[in-house]
């Protein structure tokens, strides 16, 4: 059977074997309806509750302040569609809402679906490393404006967000305001970096179970006490009234886990992962000319390197190289691989530079050795279609 190695954990991570042994009861076991009020139920509720002060305590926040969902997109549909139907309650009228350049398809679409309703739609700009212009952002700030939405880390070139200093900006504003709100995409941010949403001045922040070596389906939206958004799923009573139907709860219990795992060993995962990451990109500009890093490295997440190649198309790289036992990809999964990436041009990439990206992504498993096994047949491979 051929080796393979796989360099894409920013679309999803294996399942870390202490979740699987915490998962395994509850499918088995305690399988009751936590809305249920016999013994089973009883039990499942127990298990759910308990991993919502699991999380919590990790995020130094409030148990009523999680919101369980089936992962990032809903978390995020449901902080930018339940912030803007709530505004609509109170103010009667579409307002303004904000995203960076480069945001998730996850964020964009919502926000895109709400300007067909007349919701007025600006973009944050952001530089050659993918940060956000503050300076640019102060100026779209208006009293009109409902949500700012700034991913915490992008998905395809890593790029770290100052979220304080955007947190200081807004709290500036709405000194004498309810409005707007802050969310935060930290998908990609939740085994690197600290997420403590109340240092970070954040409202509503998202996270992913499969983005952590947790479960697929699993995820939460933290919405902080005092900030009010309306449910998008009706039809239950579940989780504040405000995510209708009945939680997964052998989701959450992993979620938990997964989630607590990550804080812990954040930093040092962030100390090797860098160093292997800044090894390949050392070893891939050595050794392969006409080859450039798209984005910053200095304010960058740990595990990630989105590179380009010239004369060679991302795509056809990505599916070459799996052929060959390498798993990559040309940006975030939820994209269309044969368009050119939003991220890339926001960023100050021409189309073809765009399309000749490779996104590369480690994780808890990656080794130096595993890489010089990668890196000879990228060697291999770049030269070969470069003649072809």
């Amino acid at each position: 059977m051929m080796k393979r190695i796989y360099l894409d954990s920013a679309s999803a991570t294996y399942l870390d074997k202490k979740v699987q042994k915490a998962i395994r009861p509850i499918e088995n076991i305690f399988f009751g309806n936590p809305s249920a009020i016999h013994q089973e139920g009883v039990l499942a509720k127990k298990y759910l509750e308990e991993s919502r002060k699991k999380i919590s305590s990790c995020l130094q926040v409030r148990p009523t302040e999680i919101i369980f969902t089936s992962g990032g997109t809903e978390s995020n549909n449901l902080a930018i569609k339940g912030t803007a139907e709530n505004w609509l309650i109170k103010k009667k009228k579409p307002g303004r809402i904000i995203i960076s350049a480069i945001e998730h398809k996850s964020v964009w679409e919502p926000v895109g679906k709400l300007a067909d309703e007349g919701w007025d739609i600006c973009l944050a700009p952001v530089d050659e490393n993918g940060q956000v212009d503050l300076s640019g952002l102060k100026k779209l700030i208006n009293k009109n404006t409902c949500l700012i939405s700034i991913g915490y880390v992008n998905s395809e070139i890593g790029a770290i967000q100052p979220l304080k200093e955007i947190s200081y900006l807004i709290r500036k504003f709405r000194q004498n305001n309810s409005f707007p709100y802050f969310h935060s995409d930290a998908c990609q941010a939740s085994r690197f970096l600290s997420l403590l949403p109340n240092e970070l001045g954040l409202d509503l922040m998202t996270v992913n179970g499969s983005k952590i070596y947790g479960p697929k389906g699993s995820g939460f939206l933290f919405k902080k006490r005092l900030i009010e958004i309306s449910p998008i799923i009706i039809g239950g009573s579940q989780e504040n009234d405000l995510r209708g139907g009945t939680e997964n709860v052998s989701g959450i219990v992993g979620l938990s886990v997964a989630l607590q795992l990550a804080q812990e060993k954040r930093k040092e995962e962030d100390r090797r992962l860098s160093q292997l990451r800044d090894y390949l990109a050392e070893q891939i500009l050595k050794n392969i000319p006409n080859s450039i890093i798209n984005g910053g490295m200095e304010k960058r997440v740990a595990n990630n390197l989105n590179i380009s190649f010239k004369g060679v198309s991302g795509e056809f790289l990505v599916l070459s190289l799996d052929a060959l036992g390498i798993a990559c990809s040309t940006g975030s999964a939820c994209n269309d691989s044969s368009e050119p990436s939003l991220v890339l041009l926001a960023i100050g990439r021409n189309k073809k530079q765009a399309q000749e990206a490779i996104r590369l992504s480690l994780d808890r498993k990656t080794t130096k050795k595993d890489l010089d096994y990668f890196l000879n047949i990228l060697f291999e491979t770049i030269s070969r279609l470069r003649q072809e």
